[in-house]
Parts: structure tokens; C-alpha cells; sequence
């Protein structure tokens, strides 16, 4: 919630219906956790988070019923190619988007998932 972008994602779900599901502090098991528990469908996270999870769990699926997410969303920093591409392996058939100037800007140049780049260094995915 210290990011504009978190406090405008936080918005967004219950204006179609969704909810909402707020850690009071962080903590990679916990987050892990809650996912599992509600059900969680779509995450918003910066790269410290995944370096984080990582440090954790190097296979966060076989750990927890990760089945329900469908997409993170990486805001504030360009993932590192290693860890992105860890990303990608740790939660397999989850989009992954990575954005930029959400908060500064009326509008975010991203790369989402369907996108196919042609370098691993570029903003995107490896694959379709």
C-alpha cells in the first residue's frame, strides 16, 4: 500500500466484484499461505517480493495449491533476466506482467504475457 499502483490495484478488484486480501506485514510463507487460502487469482508485487519467496521456496507450487492464480503483476523495477525467468518456472501457466510508470504516468508501457520478446533482457515473457 506504499506504492500508488498497490493502492489503485486494491481498488480496482472490489469496483468489479472481487475482494481484497492485505498482509498487515510481509512474509514470503505467509503471502504463500494466503494465497492458497483465498483462493487468490491475481497478485501484485514488485521484484524485492519474488527475490524474497524465492530465498524460501525455489518451487512455491509444490508447496502450496497455487491452482487459482492466473496473474502477477510486477510493478517499480524490471525483474533481473534470472529472476524472471525463475519466475516463469515457479508458477507455471500464471501470466506474468511486468509494468512501468504506473504511478507516474497516465498510462503503463507493459509486456504482457501473450507478448513474445525476442531477448530474455527485454520486458515480457520467454514463451506464449
Amino acid at each position: 500500500m506504499y506504492h500508488g499502483a498497490g493502492f489503485s490495484f486494491s481498488y480496482a478488484g472490489p469496483q468489479v466484484g472481487g475482494c481484497v486480501s492485505v498482509l498487515r506485514s510481509w512474509n514470503p510463507e505467509e503471502f504463500l499461505r494466503g494465497l492458497e487460502r483465498d483462493r487468490v487469482n491475481t497478485v501484485f508485487l514488485v521484484p524485492t517480493h519474488a527475490q524474497q519467496i524465492r530465498r524460501v521456496f525455489e518451487e512455491p507450487a509444490r508447496s502450496f495449491d497455487l491452482s487459482a492464480l492466473e496473474t502477477l503483476y510486477f510493478n517499480a523495477a524490471a525483474l533481473p533476466i534470472a529472476l524472471k525467468e525463475w519466475v516463469h518456472e515457479a508458477f507455471p501457466g500464471v501470466g506474468v506482467h511486468e509494468l512501468y510508470g504506473s504511478t507516474g504516468a497516465r498510462w503503463s508501457p507493459t509486456c504482457a504475457p501473450r507478448t513474445r520478446c525476442a531477448s530474455p533482457a527485454a520486458s515480457g515473457t520467454r514463451g506464449s
